[in-house]
């Protein structure tokens, strides 16, 4: 990734922040800085599945843009997991056409935290570095543990609108917050 890519990151982190985050604040700028000069890149994005992937209004639609975006990141070959709450059965039930993206990178945690399953497939796939795993979901009670107990990127997202004050809630935290799978996309890729 150039060091443009992490300039434009540092700037949505910045601007997301209330008066409340600056530490949080000054700890991305540092974990950015530490990323530029160490040249490191995005190396695995895992995404939660109901609400971010699929519109949880039909149980049946992507949300708008999210194919697009699943299809540039294996045109890239950035690996890429799913990571769901759902038993797993349910969830190879349901994925259907996702398939083809996530292989066997399907972790359901059950009782497992969703940082668990992250670990599990950053180590399946070989990566020591958590920071080069971005991990991106819609509702906060998933992602805050994941940004509090870990390095990973992580990014809250609006997806299919279930958690309205999921953006208020990144704000307050000093997480990264996307309204479009287009902003995710140049959150990963610029």
């Amino acid at each position: 990734m150039s060091k443009a890519y992490y300039f434009k990151r540092l700037a949505m982190v910045k601007s997301c922040l209330s008066d409340q985050t600056k530490e949080r604040n000054l700890l991305w700028k540092a974990k950015i800085m530490e990323m530029l000069n160490h040249n490191q890149k995005l190396c695995a994005v895992c995404f939660d599945y109901r609400g971010t992937l699929l519109d949880h209004n039909s149980d049946r639609d992507l949300v708008a843009g999210m194919e697009n975006l699943l299809a540039k990141l294996k045109d890239k070959k950035i690996p890429m997991a799913l990571v769901s709450r759902f038993p797993a059965d349910e969830l190879s039930r349901r994925i259907g056409a996702l398939k083809k993206y996530f292989g066997n990178n399907i972790y359901s945690g059950g009782g497992k935290a969703k940082l668990d399953c992250i670990k599990e497939f950053a180590q399946k796939i070989t990566i020591d570095d958590l920071s080069q795993i971005a991990f991106i979901d819609d509702k906060p009670d998933n992602f805050i543990p994941v940004a509090n107990s870990s390095d990973v990127f992580v990014i809250g997202f609006k997806g299919s609108e279930k958690y309205p004050h999921a953006e208020i809630v990144c704000r307050e935290q000093g997480i990264v917050f996307a309204k479009t799978a287009e902003e995710l996309e140049n959150l990963l890729f610029s």
